[in-house]
């Protein structure tokens, strides 16, 4: 029996999630937008328009190229992506050959890039990350300095945060200085707040901001890091290591018995170490590959 691949619907949601949740951790995002705004594409935020690989009429693979232009995928055999790309070749010239890059595990997102043709030079950044992920039941609490204290990311803090998405953005993913930046993180700091899904460590005696991280948690069993950030003048103290374990601390409390590991991506070594203290182990290699703003597909 060949294989086919078409556009999914929402009628499709009850196979798709199906598919989706023996690879959670890993397709997270796949899984969770998909869980907040269907699949149905009326190109809204968290949307994306899904492709499915079929034989027999069984899912063997899934693609979304997504309201931020970017594509992600779920393929245990990153092979079966080929019937796909087709479609998502032709999703991306009719929007006018926007594509922001490719963010996925790295199996399937090598198999995206060299199907598509994509060349070298339209990456501002591409850089192999690892996965990590931890069971809750496993996680290294460390004692919280007595000076300091976790809460919820509130209005008032809307200044600093988006000031430090900025640099964030810039720093590790590439981004581009400018007023589309600005708007970009300050609707992504306004709506993330209004969510409860942000948390910042304060100083009790000042209550200077330290660092903030954010926390998403659509799929009941599994959550999600991103991004993280300590403000420069306090690095090197430990800050990310006591908000991440003190807020894990607050999403088993209030998830359980549902919440069962909680995941990440990072390059970076010195967060590395930050998060195997407190009890992550990688667990597989994803592929970050974002074009240059001007880049446009053809």
């Amino acid at each position: 029996m060949s294989f086919t691949a078409r556009y999914l619907t929402q009628n499709d949601y009850p196979a798709y999630d199906a598919f989706l949740v023996p690879h959670t951790a890993e397709a997270y995002f796949l899984r969770s937008n998909a869980a907040r705004a269907g699949l149905d594409w009326r190109g809204e935020d968290f949307q994306a328009q899904y492709i499915g690989v079929f034989q027999n009429e069984v899912l063997f693979a899934v693609m979304g190229y997504s309201w931020m232009n970017t594509v992600i995928a779920c393929a245990p055999n990153p092979a079966h992506l080929l019937h796909a790309i087709p479609l998502l070749r032709n999703l991306i010239i009719k929007n006018n050959g926007r594509l922001k890059g490719v963010a996925t595990m790295k199996p399937e997102a090598d198999f995206i890039i060299s199907a598509l043709k994509i060349p070298y030079h339209a990456f501002c950044k591409d850089e192999d990350e690892g996965f990590y992920l931890a069971n809750f039941d496993a996680l290294i609490v460390p004692v919280m300095p007595p000076h300091v204290r976790v809460r919820l990311a509130v209005p008032a803090d809307r200044e600093t945060l988006i000031s430090w998405r900025i640099v964030f953005n810039i720093e590790q993913l590439g981004a581009t200085a400018g007023l589309n930046l600005e708007a970009e993180v300050t609707r992504e700091i306004d709506r993330r707040t209004a969510g409860r899904e942000l948390y910042v460590l304060e100083n009790k005696g000042t209550g200077e901001l330290l660092s903030f991280h954010g926390m998403m948690g659509s799929i009941p069993t599994h959550q999600h890091i991103g991004p993280v950030f300590t403000a420069p003048d306090h690095r090197g103290k430990g800050y990310a290591r006591f908000l991440l374990a003190e807020c894990f601390q607050i999403a088993k409390a209030t998830n359980l018995p549902k919440l069962q590991t909680i995941g990440l991506f990072t390059a970076n070594p010195s967060a590395v170490k930050t998060y195997e203290s407190i009890g992550f182990r990688r667990v597989n290699e994803f592929r970050l590959a974002l074009c240059h703003d001007d880049f446009c597909y053809s």
